[in-house]
């Protein structure tokens, strides 16, 4: 009986978490503008994740800005370039999973809302971290870059 009760209080509490974090079913009630901005994340991301820094930079736009976790500073592509490249060398993010939250596409620029959650493994330890982004992309030549950033490491708990 015991078994059935936790897995019954499992279920409960999984869905009221899930119920805070509202995802969007991409594939219906995205506009196709939307999804190629959502698609340029997703492909920054796996660039980042395997260590091509060259190839994840070329998604930021020459006059991005934004605020991270890192530094309490605004930052600029080159304190990008400077602060990612020495956190990807000392990491390596094995797995992760993006959760977008909210999507809106306007001409040429789009705002996404969402989630990354990823194991971080460093050289003594790994952590499981989530971060909450809102980054603003722009449509220059046909490509979706990053233009603004803001992202919150969240608490462990959360």
């Amino acid at each position: 009986m015991s078994v059935i009760m936790s897995t019954v209080f499992a279920f409960t509490v999984l869905g009221a978490v899930a119920q805070q974090r509202p995802v969007m079913n991409v594939a219906t009630t995205w506009t196709d503008a939307e999804k190629a901005a959502w698609k340029a994340i997703e492909e920054h991301w796996e660039y980042l994740t395997k260590g091509d820094i060259e190839r994840f930079l070329s998604y930021i736009h020459p006059k991005f800005t934004g605020f991270g976790h890192e530094s309490p500073l605004l930052i600029d592509k080159a304190s990008l370039q400077r602060w990612v490249g020495f956190w990807i060398k000392s990491i390596t993010i094995p797995v992760y999973e993006l959760q977008p939250v909210h999507a809106a596409a306007y001409d040429n620029f789009a705002i996404i809302h969402y989630y990354i959650f990823a194991l971080e493994k460093g050289e003594k330890s790994a952590t499981r971290t989530i971060r909450r982004y809102t980054t603003t992309l722009i449509k220059e030549n046909g490509r979706w870059l990053i233009l603004g950033n803001q992202n919150q490491l969240l608490p462990s708990d959360w």
